[in-house]
């Protein structure tokens, strides 16, 4: 596996008229790894200029990790990157899902979960959905998160935000569709 395998990191949309406020979705790549990321910010009560304003301010920070000292780190450098980035913002509602890849593997990590799925051949497979460290409120976490390393490699990786219980969709057209995932 090298840097160039692509895993997406989606993150489902809530219910309502405006399912994807507050959202983000970008990628880093370094030299030696590369780092897909899907969040959300805010509550839904509040102006979704503000939490676009806010999701903005989050991914172009993260977008730094390929400019700066950790530009030539593996996968856990990169997540240790984010997470430090992060910690310097004010993002109390945060929900996120990182997905990390370098020549040795994929490591999973994040924050404002109740869920993590992958599309492993043709079909959406639980990776993690009960008791794990992996899952939890939203929030920037007290301590540097754990890193969750995969055995195999998804075409894609689905984060479920906390408040939600439902289902993802079965198909992939469906589940690019709930991810706001567009051709």
């Amino acid at each position: 596996m090298s840097s160039a395998v692509q895993i997406p990191a989606l993150l489902l949309g809530s219910q309502g008229p405006l399912p994807f406020a507050g959202h983000l979705r970008t990628v880093v790549r370094g030299s030696q790894a590369a780092l897909w990321i899907a969040g959300r910010v805010g509550e839904s009560d509040e102006p979704v200029i503000q939490r676009y304003d806010r999701a903005m301010e989050v991914q172009t920070a993260l977008r730094g990790l390929a400019e700066g000292s950790w530009a030539g780190s593996d996968r856990h450098g990169l997540l240790r990157g984010a997470w430090e980035i992060l910690s310097g913002l004010p993002v109390p509602t945060l929900s996120l899902l990182l997905v990390a890849v370098d020549a040795r593997g994929v490591g999973l990590s994040g924050v404002g979960l109740s869920g993590v799925f992958g599309w492993f051949d043709r079909e959406r497979t639980p990776i993690v959905e009960s008791e794990h460290p992996l899952l939890g409120p939203p929030g920037l976490p007290e301590s540097l998160p754990g890193v969750l390393t995969l055995t195999r490699s998804p075409e894609r990786v689905i984060g479920r935000p906390w408040e939600m219980r439902r289902e993802p969709p079965r198909t992939l057209d469906a589940l690019k569709h709930a991810c706001g995932e567009r051709p």
